[in-house]
């Protein structure tokens, strides 16, 4: 019951944040993406914005319903999100605001769990973070062509490394190979483009989270694998940048 209403709330957090972000955009939208529902006129900035609290505060009571902890944590996820949506046009290190989003998600999962904050929780919440903050750089370069710095691919490495400095194995490797052979595919990718390069390394999210549990079990790696396919079949249809 706990993982249903985590992953609900979590749900409703992320798709309010969305809502959040087109009315913090619209003036951004209306000059340059015009074809946004705002802009167009298809939902009003006082109807996003309601159903943008709404679904903020769902999401918290979900997740307050599993422990205090977690909810405490769920707060402190919404006001980071609220935070991004209003100042990352405005900022450039808007990059670890959103790390920072998905660091604090890790820890509202954890927190949910019977094992509580592991240390292996937050350093894969890190780890996670870091990985966003690479892929949000490379991303600038859809609007900005620019040669992308090696450093920020080595960034996205970094979960992979943690799996095997955690825990060396053969289970780490296996379960860090998918997101190794990612990295490589969207590497070759982004020199054509960048944006599809993106899309991948949106989707490589999910082969993070499959190394953070670490399983010696091959079942949850297919389940995982199966999520990773899915994410890239609905991508075809939902742009994922």
């Amino acid at each position: 019951m706990a993982l249903v209403l985590l992953c609900l709330g979590s749900t409703l957090l992320y798709v309010g944040g969305m809502f959040l972000n087109d009315v913090c955009d619209s003036k951004f939208d209306a000059e340059f993406r015009r074809e946004r529902p705002i802009v167009t006129g298809t939902i009003s900035r006082r109807a996003a914005i309601s159903a943008s609290a709404t679904l903020f505060i769902a999401g918290i009571v979900l997740i307050n319903a599993i422990n205090n902890r977690s909810g405490l944590l769920a707060i402190g996820l919404t006001l980071l999100i609220v935070t991004y949506d209003w100042s990352h046009k405005r900022i450039r290190t808007a990059p670890l605001l959103m790390a920072g989003c998905r660091f604090l998600l890790y820890l509202t999962a954890a927190a949910a769990g019977l094992s509580g904050i592991t240390p292996r929780a937050v350093i894969f919440g890190a780890a996670l973070g870091i990985y966003v903050v690479g892929l949000s750089y490379i991303a600038r370069g859809e609007s900005r062509p620019a040669p992308t710095s090696r450093g920020l691919w080595l960034l996205l490495f970094l979960p992979a490394v943690a799996g095997f400095a955690l825990h060396p194995s053969f289970f780490t490797a296996l379960v860090s190979l998918p997101l190794i052979l990612l990295l490589g595919w969207a590497m070759i990718v982004c020199r054509e483009n960048v944006g599809r390069a993106v899309a991948l390394l949106l989707a490589g999210i999910v082969l993070v989270d499959l190394i953070a549990i670490s399983t010696t079990v091959l079942l949850p790696i297919a389940g995982f694998l199966t999520l990773f396919s899915a994410t890239l079949l609905f991508q075809r249809y939902i742009p994922a940048t």
